[in-house]
């Protein structure tokens, strides 16, 4: 079975995403291969790590994908022992990267076949 993050059909603002792609999850949460067969509204986490290639995130059985953009956003994220306690987004890039700035990349598609089918892949790198 495939693990489903979330079942919820609203989407999830860039301060979620940075949230979320930060936190810690068991590994029954995380998938290790690309959800196929997917015929909902939902979220998957993918430990991409166990993935052959990055790009594999990108093959399911839905067809072919047009790339819709995918903009880069940077994020100074303030932790403290009991988690995240600020997301605060920034204007530029900074030209000095410290350890709690981080970068939301969001790619977004649209199926070829149904312009009412998306897909929305994030990532988050830290800068430093």
């Amino acid at each position: 079975m495939t693990p489903v993050f979330s079942w919820s059909k609203n989407a999830y603002t860039a301060e979620q995403l940075v949230c979320i792609l930060l936190g810690q999850y068991s590994e029954e949460r995380l998938c290790i291969s690309q959800p196929v067969n997917i015929s909902h509204n939902v979220t998957f986490l993918v430990q991409t790590s166990h993935l052959k290639h990055p790009d594999d995130i990108k093959c399911d059985d839905m067809g072919s994908w047009k790339h819709n953009g995918s903009p880069k956003h940077f994020y100074c994220v303030t932790k403290s022992t009991k988690g995240i306690t600020n997301i605060e987004p920034l204007k530029t890039k900074p030209s000095d990267p410290a350890e709690d700035i981080y970068e939301l990349k969001r790619v977004y598609y649209q199926n070829s076949s149904d312009e009412t089918i998306r897909k929305l892949v994030a990532k988050l790198e830290g800068t430093h």
